[in-house]
């Protein structure tokens, strides 16, 4: 998976109406990691553009199909990369911040 491509994270998304004021929640899954994040981090799933579909199609959603999308990104699909620190604030909204270094 190129970085310049479109992706999500897979999440649970809740809310919450019997006190007030309503509570809304959301979490992300995660997953055991690819060789790729394994030395970085645990893995959030990560859904390409593809399977935007049959994740966000509440028709669809049997436990099985739903099973099939939490699987790691193959490692071949992604690259790691030494970033600026400057990605930890907010206000550093720049192409800088993704850039390698």
């Amino acid at each position: 998976m190129n970085y310049q491509h479109s992706f999500a994270f897979a999440g649970l998304w809740e809310q919450w109406e019997k006190q007030e004021p309503a509570i809304e929640s959301f979490s992300l899954i995660k997953i055991g990691s690819n060789a790729v994040m394994e030395p970085i981090h645990h893995m959030p799933v990560i859904l390409t553009t593809t399977q935007y579909p049959e994740r966000l199609d509440t028709s669809l959603h049997e436990p099985a199909r739903l099973t099939a999308l939490l699987r790691p990104v193959l490692p071949r699909e992604m690259e790691a990369f030494p970033i600026s620190l400057m990605v930890n604030k907010p206000k550093n909204d720049q192409p800088e911040c993704v850039m390698p270094i």
